[in-house]
């Protein structure tokens, strides 16, 4: 498992952790791949912090996924569009991209 997931996690928090697990199993870490139009790590991001919304009068549909941090985001409105905004949730300000 540590050989399919090297090289592609893009979260600098799982990237630290991941360092650690291959300096552990001695592992050579690989570079990070860009993300690219085809990654499947939106899917990903949707599925866990994200929702699809359809509005059926007007037919328009929103995709938006939050997170705590703004980095993941930005890499996601750089390459499909949208924005990124900062929200406020009780005390904690967190981010969401939504196109």
């Amino acid at each position: 498992m540590i050989q399919d997931l090297n090289g592609l996690l893009l979260n600098p928090i799982r990237q630290g952790q991941f360092t650690k697990i291959c300096e552990k199993y001695s592992i050579l870490l690989k570079p990070t791949q860009n993300l690219t139009y085809h990654s499947a790590y939106l899917s990903g991001l949707i599925d866990r912090d994200g929702s699809i919304y359809c509005n059926n009068s007007s037919g328009q549909i929103l995709v938006s996924v939050t997170q705590k941090h703004r980095y993941l985001l930005d890499l996601l409105s750089t390459l499909y569009g949208g924005a990124v905004y900062p929200q406020l949730i009780g005390n904690n300000t967190s981010f969401k991209w939504s196109i």
